[in-house]
This record gives structure tokens, C-alpha cells and sequence, in this order.
């Protein structure tokens, strides 16, 4: 039997096990079904005998009105005194049908009728609560309505015997998944079967997902529809694009972007199908990401690059709307394989001493994907960034050689790339008469809302613009509006126009699971990966950290959007880095994490996205 193995089980044995102890058994499971009126936060407070209410003791979930019964965790019930109900954050009247809070080793507590749920006494905050047979309706008289209730003594019951049941359970799952990833690894055929399963997803939310559920999908649409029967771009101000300004005043065809040329084209071949524009546009980011199965079938190195892609359900939901990200995304995955693969096109060009027919293909073909690249979105361009830092990490390490013949390709792929960026943007600048800047803002002068309008007055704008010139210190930027958490929760699953989320609960348990696979990574890279290893996650941490910052940066001082994607090129970085140190990775206790990750993914991408989208209804006649 492999010690180490066994070593390594029982260690996550034992992680698991508390985990489960800490977030599950002693914590209390809180049951609650009721209505709302409107879309708002409910909070349960907790505190001990004699202490106070604070933000740290507190548990909340998004209620909706399309939604009646919700769950989540709270704490440990056996050490508190009592809790303060918030019922909403916002005004919104609210009724309580039942409320049931459950732990192991207790008595439930039940209010589920007019004499139980009267022992919910007003604090402050409310107009009225009036008890009947239909619950307990709460009329909020400001945005912080208070509800107490004293906790009952708690008759306790015997849990022994069953907690030593779970955790006999936890270690031999945890047992049989060490042994059974330690057998799987070697060629990361796994890597293909889950993208399967989020491919099946993404063509499913793709297909049954409403018009406009997206975020800002009409005007990708608009952008997409207009490249169906268009090879260049419009002047700006056009009257017959109109309809494709947002109310920021700005429209996706005068983004430069060339996916949306792309998706045009590829919706215009489905056109004997008499699909809907819409949806047409939508397959084109589904056939991106089956390509990326596709070739997951075909090449273990494309296999390393995908093990990032699938951490997170906000990746995948990308690909299943009309965007541009899908295909950026799609664009700097196909470079990292260019980069990483031993024998790829660029690492033959640049490595070989002679240069013949195929590498002058290879050249035109690389140059061509390197203008792709700079045709992007621009938070893309930190992609660039690393991608440069990369090279010169491939000269230190002496993967490629340092000569004049590698410069000179390294140039020659460079200037292509530049030659077609400088034709489409100098085309796109020719039809506006090379004054794209000045009509760009006149256009925005005279069709953005009022909120957006850059003529408006700063303190008649919205309230996410210009923070810093509001006032808004960095500080408070980062810890009282949350930049940090709202960006977090958009990463790991947030659909819709940001409308559609999880439970508190789900994101805590992303947070705790990302942070011991991200801790484990970092020690075993800097133990084990020497000079290489540590110097490319310099790398990787350094063009990470410049987005991020960037990212911090636009939001404070021009709009403060918290939208996860606008980190997707981290994605593509931390693809590079493992396929490049998956040899240290590939151990139990890291597959074990990304299964984690995996599984709330999942969980997250079926149970709150595609159940929460509003869907086609189909009529069976």
C-alpha cells in the first residue's frame, strides 16, 4: 500500500472532518417560507446573553418574489440568547409563513402559526406586523425593520452516534476519491468529461434562456446582427444604428472588437435554420467552447489549460449569451496552447535554424492569432503583458533559445499581428474621418441618459460614477462599497443583470475551499518548484495583481461596475501556470480541491442559474 497515500487520506480526512464538524453539524440550518413583494435581503442577527448586535454575527439570503422557501446556515444555536429578524433592506412588505431552525442535538424550533410566530416582538423600523392565518406580514416604516426573538431553553438530544457515523462515512469517501484521483491523473482524461457536462449546461442555458435575461445581451445582439450582412464597421452616429446605443450613449460596433464580426458571419451561415437573431449569435459562443472539448480529446496539454476553466460557473455561463468575452476568452486559451505545447507551431518556429514553406505558414498563421489578440477586449491586453513576461521567463529558463533567429521570429510574428490591427483600426478611423475620439463623445452627448450624460453635472450623475471625485476614498471604496466582494461573488456565479445569486452561504464556501486550493498551490510551488517555478508565479501573481489593481483603479475613479468577467485574462494566466507545474500539483489533496470547486460550480450553475433565469415556455398542442 502507498504510505503516502494513506498519509495524504487521512490528513484530508481530518480537514474534512473538522470542516464538516465546524460548518455543518454546529451550525444551525434556518427552514423559512414567505413572500415578498419585492426583491431585497432578509438577515438574522445573533448575540449571547447580555451582548450586541454587530455585522459579524449575521446571516443573510436575497429573497425574491418569484421564490417562496429559502435555506441557509446560521450558527451555532446552543450558544446564543437570542436573534434579531431584519426582514428587509430595502422597503418591502414581507410575510413569514413559518420559520424553522434546526440542529443536530436540538429540538427544532418551529413558528409556523399565528400563536408561535406572535412571539416575534418588534424592535424598531416598523409600520406594522400584523399576525394571521397567512403568516406574519411585516410593513417596513424605514429601510431597517427589526424583529426579536428570545431564544426558548433548548432541549438537547443524542448525537453521538450519528456524528461518528458522518465522519466514518467522510473518511471513506475521502479514502476512496484519494485512490481513485491517484489512479485518474496521469493524462487528465477527467478534463474531457467535465467539459462534456458543461458543455450539455452551456447548450442547455444557452437554448432555453429568455431574450434579454443577459447582461446587456441586446446590444451584443445589435453589434452581431449588424456583421451578418457588413464587413466594416459603421460611422458613428449612424441613424440606422441607433438602436444599438446604450444608455451610456456608446454602441459594442464602434468597441473595435472583432468578435462580433465573427459571430455575424457565423449567424449568417445558420440563416437557413430561421433561427432568432438572438440565438443564432448565442451558438456562436456555444460552438467556441465545444471546440475547446473538442480539443481536450485530442491533446493532454490542451487538457492542463482547461483545469482552470472549470473552477468556475461564471466561465462557463459566458459562453451560453451573446458577449465578447466568450470569444476572448476562446482567443487567449488557443495562445496559451501555442505557448505550452513542446511542439507547437510557435515553439517549432522559434526553437528551428532553418526556415522553409510550413514555417513561413506558421509564421503567417501565429502573426495573424497575435493581431487577434490585440483586437480584443483591452483588460485583455494584461493577457499581452503576461505573455511577454512569459517569453522572457522561457529565455531565463533556456526552454527557448536566446538568438538572433528567435528574435527575428518573435518580431516577424509581432509585426504581422501589428500590420492587421493597424488595417482594421485605421479602416474603422477612416469611416469616421479619423476623428473617432471627438465623435464618440458627441454621440454620447447626445444620446446618453441623463445619469451617464458626460455633460451632466457630477453630483446629478449616477452614484457608481466618478467615486472618487465624489469624495470616496480609496479605503471606503474597498471596505464599505465591497469592491472586493462584489467582484468575488460576479466571479464565481452571478447571472443575469446581476439579479440571480446565491446564498451568502455558497459564496463563504467557494471562498473557503479557492483559498486552501490557492494556499496549497503557492506552498507547493514555492517548495517544490525551485527558481522556474517560483519565478513564473512572480510572473502570474505580478500581471494578476496590475489587472486587478487596474480594475480598482477604473472602478473608483470612473464607474464602479462589480462584474467578474473583467478579470477572465487572470483565466487564461493561471492556465499557463499549470500546465507548467501540474507535475507538482498532481496530487490527491489538490484534486480533491478542484473537485470541490468543480462540484460548486455545478451546483451553483444548475440549481441557481438555470433555475433562476427566466425561461422559454413551450406549449405541447
Amino acid at each position: 500500500m502507498n504510505k503516502k497515500l494513506v498519509l495524504v487520506a487521512l490528513l484530508f480526512s481530518f480537514v474534512v472532518s473538522c470542516l464538516y464538524l465546524l460548518l455543518i453539524e454546529n451550525k444551525a440550518m434556518v427552514n423559512l417560507h414567505l413572500e415578498t413583494e419585492g426583491r431585497t435581503i432578509f438577515k438574522i442577527y445573533w448575540k449571547k446573553e447580555g451582548g450586541n448586535w454587530t455585522e459579524r454575527r449575521v446571516a443573510s439570503i436575497v429573497i425574491d418574489p418569484r421564490q417562496e422557501h429559502y435555506s441557509f446556515r446560521l450558527t451555532n444555536i446552543g450558544k446564543i440568547a437570542a436573534l434579531r429578524v431584519d426582514t428587509s433592506e430595502r422597503p418591502a412588505t414581507v410575510t413569514i409563513k413559518s420559520l424553522t431552525i434546526q440542529q443536530n442535538g436540538f429540538e427544532p424550533i418551529v413558528l409556523d402559526s399565528p400563536e408561535a410566530l406572535s412571539r416575534l416582538e418588534i424592535i424598531e423600523g416598523i409600520e406594522s406586523a400584523e399576525v394571521s392565518e397567512r403568516g406574519l406580514t411585516v410593513v417596513p416604516a424605514t429601510i431597517d425593520p427589526q424583529l426579536l426573538f428570545t431564544l426558548p431553553s433548548l432541549s438537547k438530544t443524542p448525537v453521538l452516534l450519528g456524528q461518528a457515523l458522518r465522519i466514518g462515512c467522510i473518511v471513506l469517501v475521502v479514502f476512496l476519491l484519494c485512490w481513485t484521483l491517484h489512479g485518474v491523473v496521469r493524462e487528465y482524461h477527467f478534463i474531457s468529461y467535465c467539459s462534456l457536462v458543461v458543455f450539455v449546461l452551456i447548450l442547455v442555458m444557452a437554448s432555453l434562456s429568455q431574450y434579454n435575461q443577459h447582461p446587456d445581451e441586446p446590444f451584443h445582439v445589435h453589434a452581431g446582427v449588424y456583421f451578418q450582412d457588413h464587413i466594416f464597421p459603421p460611422q458613428i452616429g449612424d441613424p440606422s444604428i441607433l438602436h444599438s446605443y446604450s444608455g451610456y450613449g456608446v454602441s459594442r460596433l464602434h468597441s473595435g472588437e472583432i468578435a462580433y464580426f465573427f459571430a455575424g458571419k457565423f449567424a449568417k451561415m445558420l440563416q437557413p435554420f430561421e433561427l432568432p437573431s438572438y440565438l443564432a449569435l448565442r451558438y456562436f459562443n456555444v460552438a467556441l467552447f465545444f471546440t475547446l472539448f473538442v480539443m481536450t480529446l485530442n491533446s493532454y496539454h490542451f487538457r492542463l489549460l482547461m483545469v482552470p476553466v472549470l473552477l468556475s460557473p461564471q466561465i462557463w455561463y459566458i459562453f451560453s449569451y451573446v458577449n465578447s468575452e466568450a470569444f476572448a476568452l476562446f482567443i487567449i486559451l488557443v495562445v496559451a496552447y501555442q505557448l505550452v505545447r513542446p511542439d507547437s507551431h510557435f515553439n517549432r518556429l522559434v526553437a528551428a535554424d532553418t526556415f522553409n514553406r510550413p514555417s513561413a505558414l506558421s509564421l503567417a498563421g501565429l502573426g495573424m492569432l497575435f493581431g487577434l489578440l490585440l483586437l480584443l477586449k483591452i483588460n485583455f491586453y494584461f493577457y499581452l503583458l503576461f505573455v511577454g513576461f512569459y517569453i522572457l521567463w522561457r529565455f531565463g529558463c533556456g526552454t527557448l533559445p536566446c538568438n538572433r533567429f528567435s528574435f527575428t521570429r518573435l518580431a516577424a510574428i509581432a509585426l504581422i499581428g501589428l500590420a492587421l490591427f493597424g488595417t482594421v483600426r485605421g479602416i474603422d478611423s477612416s469611416i469616421n474621418d479619423f476623428r473617432k475620439s471627438e465623435k464618440l463623445l458627441e454621440v454620447r452627448e447626445q444620446l446618453a441618459n441623463e445619469i451617464y450624460n458626460p455633460s451632466t453635472p457630477l453630483e446629478k450623475k449616477h452614484i457608481y460614477l466618478h467615486m472618487r471625485d465624489r469624495g470616496v476614498t480609496l479605503e471606503r471604496f474597498l471596505r464599505i462599497e465591497r469592491w472586493g466582494e462584489k467582484t468575488f461573488r460576479t466571479a464565481f456565479g452571478v447571472y443575469g443583470y446581476t439579479s440571480i445569486s446565491a446564498s451568502f452561504n455558497y459564496y463563504d464556501y467557494v471562498r473557503y475551499t479557492g483559498m486552501l486550493l490557492l494556499v496549497s498551490v503557492l506552498a507547493v510551488v514555492m517548495v517544490r518548484g525551485g527558481w522556474p517555478g517560483i519565478s513564473l508565479l512572480a510572473v502570474t501573481l505580478a500581471s494578476a495583481t496590475a489587472l486587478i489593481a487596474v480594475s480598482i483603479y477604473h472602478a473608483w475613479t470612473m464607474d464602479f461596475q462589480a462584474q467578474g468577467r473583467y478579470l477572465l485574462p487572470i483565466v487564461g494566466m493561471g492556465a499557463v501556470f499549470y500546465a507548467h507545474m501540474h507535475r507538482y500539483l498532481a496530487r490527491p489533496y489538490f484534486l480533491l480541491l478542484w473537485c470541490g470547486m468543480f462540484s460548486l460550480a455545478l451546483y451553483n450553475f444548475l440549481f441557481v442559474g438555470l433555475r433562476g433565469v427566466e425561461k422559454l415556455n413551450f406549449i405541447i398542442v
